[in-house]
């Protein structure tokens, strides 16, 4: 009798060591899923944020090209303003010296 309840005993462990290694398993499995799970959507985040850098980092380079062209351009009007009062200081210096050559060409005839 005491035999046949330590074989008893010892068959309902061995069921109880399957069913908890049965149950450890799962558990395992669905660990291993959510992990891939995890890494998975930690690589799409990843790749959402290499995306969203690389956009800011295109938009930074645009800005800086128009900040650079705006600045050329402002640098481009002054120096187009500078050689309009220059050519308005010739034009003056050209009617200056017509004038003064017409004074000229006028006492010579008198003279």
């Amino acid at each position: 009798a005491r035999l046949r309840a330590a074989e008893k005993r010892e068959q309902r462990a061995a069921a109880v060591v399957a069913e908890l290694t049965k149950v450890v398993k799962e558990q395992r499995t669905q660990l291993i899923e959510r992990s891939r799970g995890a890494r998975e959507g930690d690589r799409e985040v990843r790749d959402a944020l290499k995306q969203a850098l690389s956009e800011l980092e295109t938009e930074r380079r645009e800005r800086k090209k128009n900040h650079q062209d705006t600045q050329s351009l402002a640098h481009l009007e002054r120096e187009l303003e500078e050689e309009r009062f220059t050519v308005d200081q010739l034009r003056r210096d050209a009617e200056s010296l017509r004038s003064e050559n017409l004074q000229l060409r006028g006492a010579l005839e008198e003279w």
